[in-house]
C-alpha cells in the first residue's frame, strides 16, 4: 500500500513539475492505516465519498464530497443539489 501511494505520487509530481498536495481515495476506500501512510508521504487533503458538507472545523484528512458519474440522471443531480442546500441552511 505504501509502495503505491509513494510511487504514483513520485510519479505525478516527476510527470507535472510540482508537488502533489491531495488525494481521492481509490472508488473512496479508506482506513486509518491508508489514512496514516498518505499523511506520513506529505499529503495534506484526503478526499473520501463520504457524502455530505465540510466545513472551517474539519479535518483534511477526510474530505466528504459527492459523487456524480455519467449514468447519473438529471434527477439525482437535482436531488444532490437540493441536499446541499437543505444541509447549508441547517
Amino acid at each position: 500500500m505504501i509502495f503505491e501511494l509513494k510511487g504514483s505520487k513520485e510519479i505525478l509530481e516527476r510527470k507535472l513539475g510540482k508537488k502533489i498536495k491531495y488525494l481521492a481515495y481509490p472508488f473512496g476506500s479508506y482506513n486509518k492505516t491508508v489514512e496514516k501512510c498518505a499523511l506520513s508521504l506529505g499529503y495534506k487533503g484526503l478526499f473520501t465519498v463520504d457524502p455530505g458538507l465540510n466545513d472551517s472545523r474539519d479535518r483534511l484528512n477526510n474530505i466528504r464530497r459527492f459523487i456524480l458519474t455519467r449514468q447519473d440522471s438529471y434527477d439525482r443531480f437535482s436531488d444532490i443539489a437540493n441536499l446541499i442546500r437543505i444541509l447549508e441552511e441547517n
